[in-house]
């Protein structure tokens, strides 16, 4: 198993005194982009969508 697998998904966050920038992969590869301003409720916001998203499941197209 490598690192990449153990976890549903890798955050990049670029944190600064007026915003931050954050870049979220997900196990499957999709990744999404979020600047968030340095308050403590717009990281609580962010944190909670990002928890009920959850990692984005592919779907496969199988023929019958």
């Amino acid at each position: 198993m490598t690192a990449k697998d153990q976890f549903a998904a890798h955050v990049g966050l670029d944190w600064a005194d007026k915003k931050h920038d954050v870049c979220v992969q997900f196990k499957n590869g999709d990744r999404i982009f979020h600047v968030i301003e340095h308050t403590p409720e717009a990281l609580d916001i962010w944190l909670n969508e990002l928890h009920q998203r959850g990692a984005p499941q592919k779907t496969e197209n199988k023929a019958r």
